[in-house]
């Protein structure tokens, strides 16, 4: 039996909010030597804010600069 090898060069994925979980449901994927893909899902209205989406992205915001300061870092 001829053995191939092969290599997963992206994945996305993303889950539903989960009703009775937490108000803001990270999901985080990366690779050796690859990128790291972070999805944020929360259920709609209960994040107590008037523009949800503003509120996820500047959240996702806050946490991309840490980590790219320490990917540049670490590199």
């Amino acid at each position: 039996m001829e053995r191939r090898n092969w290599d997963i060069e992206r994945v996305l994925f993303s889950l539903p909010a989960i009703v009775t979980g937490s108000a803001l449901n990270f999901h985080i994927v990366t690779r050796k030597g690859g990128v790291m893909l972070i999805t944020l899902n929360w259920q709609l209205g209960v994040l107590g804010v008037p523009d949800e989406s503003e509120f996820v992205q500047d959240v996702l915001t806050r946490i991309r600069a840490p980590l790219t300061d320490f990917v540049a870092v670490a590199l």
